[in-house]
């Protein structure tokens, strides 16, 4: 069509989606969920209509915005640093 932007898609543009939602991924898991959101932007970027990227990036935005205002998870944030000596799993 004329008049508008018909870009295809480059082997570049596919690993570097790639690349930020491995990135988006670990960030999820570490609990950093501003720099997971960044990340599936930027794979959306690249490829638009990836899956996968949409499907993190809708957890991550559901879970930043209910999970950090529950008053267990801010108590836990709180106090997570006091018991950092203690075994994750303890069994007898």
């Amino acid at each position: 069509m004329p008049g508008r932007l018909n870009r295809a898609h480059t082997p570049k543009d596919e690993k570097d989606g790639a690349q930020s939602l491995r990135l988006a991924g670990q960030c999820n898991a570490q609990g950093r969920f501003e720099a997971a959101r960044l990340h599936c932007l930027a794979a959306l970027k690249a490829e638009p209509e990836n899956i996968e990227a949409l499907r993190l990036l809708s957890e991550v935005q559901t879970t930043q915005r209910t999970w950090r205002q529950h008053p267990y998870a801010k108590n836990y944030r709180a106090e997570r640093g006091v018991h950092m000596d203690y075994p994750r799993n303890i069994a007898i």
